[in-house]
């Protein structure tokens, strides 16, 4: 497979306050041929500080009297949080809608963001109606910019830079990540959605966020693949289950991964495609492990032979996944068991691919008996920090999490 760079990196604070609810589990001992990492030996004092961006849901009592009390989940936001739960950044929506529908959250260089958002009814509506959309998220001064759309009427608009292009296929969802060499330049993969809402592999597009000289280009989603991977008969949907780039040997990589039928049956893939050569590169076969669950953004992470990438296994459908994931590589898989602190787990950033060490979310019930989830990082099978809680203003909120990735630093 070829080299990854790191695209989510740690980032140093100064003066943290305390943690508003954090519980360390026990330390597993350090055998002296494991490789060293500053993940051993982590205490309450000595925890590498990190800057999570995160889409979540503040959890509301809506009858605090009562004695089995009904939560809600407030509307979504997106917020930058440190490793002791404490909201350092926030970006508010220009518009509330009850049916915005997080889609994926991706760092776009040092202290910005992607966020894309969908409606949940998958209809546009108004003056100001669209499918999806895309948002850029500057953590140095708050701001939001809508950067790009899609309209009903078949149409991808650029806002920051007035340019638009027609996208005649239907579509419900989209993947969109920032290029690392040109953070002003984007690139995007919307679905295709078939009569029978089958999600298949689309046109990848190539547009710059501000400057309307630099016109989009796109590619089919034939020129994406080192081989066919669906029948002559189009019978089996190519499902994009992630896009997301890397700088590799100076050079814009994408990481596209595609789910499809192949001549040997199913195939589940993660490749490469040099946006240089416009070309595919490499790919690393997944089929072998299938009981990967796809529900989730994996995430990256260069090792010293090569990238790796943080899954879950479990059921692709399933929404309450086990707290068992697995690290792949061109070397092979290292299956790794998180801790029993939290129930219905979701993978989030790998930090460590050496000596695994991964953000992970799930529900669980807190000092008080309050349910909500559970923010925990687990370092060689044992989950040494958690946060149940987030700091957020004067106030300590349980929360729901949709996702979770780190924030580059400036």
């Amino acid at each position: 497979m070829t080299r990854l760079l790191p695209i989510l990196l740690l980032v140093p604070l100064v003066g943290c306050p305390e943690p508003p609810d954090l519980r360390p589990a026990p330390v597993t001992p350090v055998d002296a041929v494991l490789t060293p990492s500053v993940w051993d030996g982590v205490d309450g004092g000595e925890l590498p500080d990190l800057l999570f961006a995160v889409a979540w849901h503040p959890l509301e009592a809506s009858c605090s009297d009562c004695d089995d009390p009904q939560w809600r989940s407030a509307p979504l936001r997106y917020s930058v949080v440190d490793s002791r739960g404490t909201v350092r950044a926030d970006f508010p929506l220009p518009w509330t809608d009850e049916l915005i529908d997080h889609l994926d959250l991706q760092a776009a260089g040092p202290g910005a963001l992607l966020a894309t958002i969908s409606r949940a009814d998958h209809t546009a509506s108004g003056p100001d109606g669209y499918l999806w959309r895309t948002l850029r998220l500057d953590a140095s001064d708050g701001s939001v910019t809508e950067v790009l759309r899609l309209q009903d009427a078949g149409l991808i608009e650029l806002p920051a830079s007035g340019l638009s292009l027609e996208h005649l296929e239907p579509s419900r969802s989209v993947r969109v990540t920032a290029d690392p060499a040109q953070p002003s330049r984007i690139w995007f993969l919307p679905d295709r959605t078939d009569p029978d809402g089958d999600p298949r592999l689309g046109r990848l597009y190539s547009a710059d966020l501000f400057d309307p000289e630099v016109a989009p280009r796109s590619w089919s989603g034939e020129e994406l693949l080192n081989e066919p991977l669906v029948h002559a008969d189009g019978g089996a949907p190519l499902q994009p289950w992630t896009l997301q780039a890397a700088e590799v040997d100076g050079q814009t990589t994408l990481l596209v991964g595609i789910d499809g039928e192949g001549p040997s049956g199913f195939r589940r893939s993660l490749g490469s495609w040099s946006a240089e050569d416009e070309s595919p590169s490499s790919a690393l076969d997944l089929t072998e492990h299938g009981d990967l669950a796809i529900r989730s953004e994996p995430s990256y992470l260069a090792g010293p032979d090569g990238g790796a990438a943080l899954f879950q296994r479990g059921s692709v459908s399933s929404f309450c996944g086990e707290p068992s994931f697995v690290v792949v590589s061109a070397a092979g898989a290292l299956p790794v068991e998180a801790g029993d602190g939290a129930d219905c787990g979701w993978a989030g950033p790998l930090l460590d691919a050496d000596a695994p060490t991964f953000a992970w979310f799930g529900f669980s019930l807190d000092a008080q008996g309050e349910p909500g989830h559970q923010l925990q990082i687990s370092h060689r099978g044992q989950d040494v920090w958690s946060v149940d809680r987030f700091a957020d203003g004067i106030d300590e909120r349980p929360f729901l999490l949709l996702e979770a990735v780190l924030l580059q630093a400036d």
